[in-house]
């Protein structure tokens, strides 16, 4: 029954309603419609006139009933059968079912917060941004393939809580006034299942010292102690950092780059045809004016990028009607070929090549030579090239050439020689290792410079004076730098390095500062401006070092898929801001007294109007007051949900959303108990699963670049050969007893007891304590000096060549001067 075919005009409908609903239009329309539902819902916000509640609530009911439409009309052309079988569906259903039940019981004020839970639709955008599907996937299955230690952290939270709340629940009950002054339960405490699930929740994320000490004041240190060390150790050391390792093993497992094998997207699809719709409206339209040239314009257009892409570059050929084809070398093969070989090798197999050659000329018909690379290994071609290679690069571009010959200069006149001489030498100057020194030493010199501007420069003139000074020097220097860099590599070569042109920024300032205080405009105010872009100076010590551009390279790099994960990580963070705002917004106000700067109980205060009368009656001192972070629109939202994703001042503002009951209600002290589930979900989703992608974006990238080649070989550390046995008997004698394992156990051993004896003192301990403690330190320093003499004696000059024995000296000798 769940197979409706019926009669052939029920399944001519079927197939008309088939061809509707699953064409790709309908579907972006859908993803519209889903996207401005989305909008909608981030329009509410506190206080909101009638107008705008008016428009959210006519505009959720039209994009229910589209949604409903569609549901409805997908299950009558697919059957129920066929649209159960795709989970994209099933989840529509759930989503539509729950508007339709929100809509029905829309006056029951504890279902409103299942009224954002639809914003779970926006995850449908998948269907139509790939990076978005593939995030979603590799979450799914990673929590898929994570299913057992999942399960095995669900049920270590919950033996814990059990353990908890059986052992610490009575000591709660029956001493709670040390910890609370009304001689009630604090928010944090094992008294309930519930609240020791919080307890440990809290511990595993890393807030645990405050509970602790709670816990201790109410049940004693070692039984809190072993509760509380059992958790962090086991659970969040352990178990927690264990499921962390291998979430982020299983996302980066799984490849976050966006691959072109899945085929179009309905989106694309729908922009095709848009395009080849208006392709075919012009075409029509030309035609119909008469002007066919611009028709077949129109229709060669895309026959000419087909042609292109499938075009071959063949080799080229010289063709004569007695010969056959010969293959032309390439010139960059055959420079290639020269560099590949030096000049030793070349001269070496010189006179076999030669052989071979006449071999492979007497060979071939007559006028044919071969042309491959060794042919032309001579020796006045290999002068060519390496004349060539220590050529400079060319300055500027084939097009400025052509646009400007002057720019073009004979290097064989005079003029051109005297260039290519300045060039030169530039290059060497530039390449030196002395050069390249001096320019980190001036950047680092200008950066400290730098710190010494502070708001008390005014008042020392001096320092002031040669702070100017300096900088005019650096400036000027900076310039000179990009003078000989331009110079030596070319306009061409230089701007096409990245970090060249940070160089170039930060010398176009230098250089600009410099005129300006050369030529006495040093004080105006856009030259102060600028005086402020001197902070990227220190950029320049990227440029400087390798590893540190391979660093920023690697971050560079990795920002496509990070900017990915930060856009889902904003769509989650969007169903929780806004379901935020539909449970706390408004929620948050509170009458407070200024002068005692505390709240007034639901008893004396209960509402907002309660409490503007007493501000009425000529309480100064009262005021009717929102908290600073708050859910009263979807910013604020993002901004207390940031604030708790990063576990700085986040209990304020769930205690208060905890004690929240009604808008322009006074809160009462865990009015709203299960509003903490609110946050221990976002902590979930919004900011440890997040946590784990940001992470494996990184790992991602990392792993795909390019490792860099070794230029040097590793260090191999090579064992010391061990000291040789003096020729003396008496110093044999201490050689063989400090070098006997026998000895170093017993100062092993000694030093355990002198650890021991060091955790013995205490603040108020006795003076007879006192004096016995400092005889016993004062025995163990003696032998630990006694050892080392014996060593220094025994082992002579080899005792220094351990770096454990010199610290032994130098602890000997600290403990010495302690006495």
């Amino acid at each position: 029954f769940l197979k409706w075919d019926c009669c052939g005009c029920w399944r001519r409908l079927k197939k008309l309603l088939h061809t509707v609903v699953m064409d790709a239009f309908v579907d972006v329309a859908i993803t519209m419609c889903i996207v401005l539902y989305t909008v909608l819902m981030a329009m509410e916000h506190y206080p909101a006139t009638m107008e705008v509640e008016e428009l959210i609530s006519i505009g959720n009911l039209v994009l229910t009933g589209i949604l409903t439409a569609e549901m409805v009309l997908k299950i009558l052309a697919m059957d129920p059968y066929h649209y159960f079988q795709e989970g994209w569906n099933i989840f529509d259903s759930i989503i539509v079912t729950m508007s339709l039940v929100d809509l029905g019981l829309a006056g029951v004020h504890s279902l409103a917060v299942w009224r954002p839970c639809r914003l779970i639709r926006v995850f449908k955008l998948a269907k139509s941004w790939p990076a978005f599907n593939v995030l979603i996937k590799i979450i799914r299955n990673s929590l898929r393939a994570l299913g057992n230690l999942t399960l095995l952290l669900a049920i270590f939270v919950f033996i814990f809580t059990v353990f908890g709340m059986q052992l610490l629940e009575k000591s709660y009950k029956d001493h709670v006034c040390p910890i609370a002054l009304d001689c009630e339960l604090p928010r944090w405490h094992m008294n309930d299942f519930f609240h020791a699930f919080l307890v440990i929740f809290r511990m595993l994320v890393g807030e645990w010292i405050e509970t602790m000490w709670d816990c201790m004041e109410v049940a004693g240190k070692p039984t809190c102690l072993i509760v509380y060390m059992m958790v962090v150790v086991i659970g969040k050391l352990v178990v927690l950092n264990l499921f962390l390792a291998l979430l982020l093993s299983s996302f980066s497992g799984d490849n976050l780059a966006v691959t072109e094998d899945e085929g179009e997207n309905n989106l694309q699809i729908v922009i095709n045809r848009i395009s080849r719709g208006t392709a075919r409206t012009k075409a029509r339209f030309w035609t119909l004016v008469g002007k066919k040239t611009n028709v077949n314009s129109d229709v060669n257009d895309v026959t000419c990028e087909e042609g292109d892409k499938s075009k071959e570059i063949l080799p080229l050929t010289i063709v004569n009607s007695q010969q056959s084809v010969v293959k032309v070398q390439d010139p960059e093969e055959t420079k290639t070929c020269f560099e590949a070989k030096s000049d030793s090798e070349i001269s070496k197999s010189k006179d076999d090549e030669d052989n071979e050659e006449e071999d492979k000329d007497e060979q071939l018909p007559q006028g044919e030579k071969s042309l491959d690379c060794s042919d032309m290994e001579r020796f006045p071609v290999i002068s060519i090239v390496k004349e060539v290679e220590s050529t400079p690069d060319d300055c500027f571009t084939e097009k400025c050439y052509s646009c400007c010959p002057c720019l073009d200069i004979d290097t064989s006149q005079s003029i051109g020689r005297i260039w290519l001489h300045i060039r030169k030498t530039c290059i060497a100057i530039v390449e030196s290792k002395y050069f390249k020194s001096f320019i980190i030493m001036v950047i680092l010199l200008s950066s400290a410079a730098l710190a010494f501007e502070d708001i008390y420069i005014e008042q020392r003139r001096d320092i002031k004076i040669i702070l100017e000074y300096a900088d005019q020097v650096f400036n000027f220097v900076f310039v000179v730098e990009i003078i000989l860099k331009l110079s030596a590599s070319g306009c061409k070569t230089f701007f096409s390095n990245a970090w060249c042109w940070l160089d170039f920024l930060i010398a176009d300032v230098s250089l600009v500062l410099l005129s300006a205080s050369i030529l006495g405009y040093s004080e105006l105010g856009a030259i102060k401006t600028l005086r402020t872009l001197r902070a990227l100076r220190p950029l320049r010590v990227l440029s400087c070092f390798e590893g540190l551009r391979v660093v920023v390279n690697a971050l560079v790099g990795a920002i496509p898929s990070i900017f990915n994960v930060l856009l889902v990580c904003l769509i989650v963070w969007l169903i929780f801001s806004i379901m935020g705002v539909n449970l706390f917004a408004g929620k948050f106000y509170h009458c407070f007294n200024e002068t005692s700067e505390e709240r007034f109980l639901p008893e004396d205060v209960n509402n907002k109007t309660q409490c503007l009368d007493l501000i009425e009656k000529g309480s100064s001192e009262v005021r009717w007051k929102n908290t600073k972070i708050n859910f009263d629109n979807v910013g604020m939202g993002y901004l207390s949900l940031l604030q708790v994703a990063t576990f700085k001042g986040w209990l304020d503002i769930m205690y208060a959303a905890v004690d929240s009951r009604e808008v322009e209600s006074q809160p009462v002290y865990e009015d709203n108990l299960f509003v903490y589930l609110y946050f221990v979900c976002f902590i979930i989703f919004g900011s440890f699963i997040p946590f784990c992608l940001f992470i494996t974006s990184l790992i991602n990238f990392n792993q795909r670049k390019p490792k860099p080649v070794e230029i040097e070989p590793p260090i191999k550390w090579m064992p010391r050969e061990p000291p040789p046995r003096p020729t003396n008997k008496f110093q044999g004698l201490v050689f063989d007893l400090v070098t006997h394992p026998f000895f170093d156990i017993f100062i092993m051993v000694l030093i355990c007891l002198f650890t021991l004896m060091m955790m013995v003192e205490t603040d108020d301990q006795s003076p007879e304590m006192e004096e016995i403690l400092y005889w016993v330190n004062f025995v163990f320093i003696m032998i630990f000096s006694t050892e080392c003499c014996l060593k220094i004696f025994a082992l002579r000059k080899h005792y220094c060549y351990d770096g454990w024995n010199i610290f032994d000296l130098v602890v000997i000798i600290f403990s010495i001067v302690g006495l």
